[in-house]
């Protein structure tokens, strides 16, 4: 039985990559890290997301 070792390093090494993003680098972040179907689901006020560059613009950049 697997320990799920590589999926938790991915996700761990998502989770850097998005800490130590400029705000630059976010929307290249999430494209690396995520597929081109990739749907994220967040509370109000986000809904719904399926686009990087609007999640990186309305989410993650400041």
């Amino acid at each position: 039985m697997s320990n799920y070792q590589k999926e938790k390093r991915i996700v761990l090494d998502y989770y850097e990559a998005l800490d130590s993003a400029t705000d630059d680098r976010i929307t290249q972040v999430l494209e690396e890290f995520t597929t081109k179907n990739y749907i994220w689901r967040a509370f109000h006020p986000f809904g719904l997301q399926t686009d990087v560059n609007e999640i990186s613009e309305q989410c993650w950049k400041p």
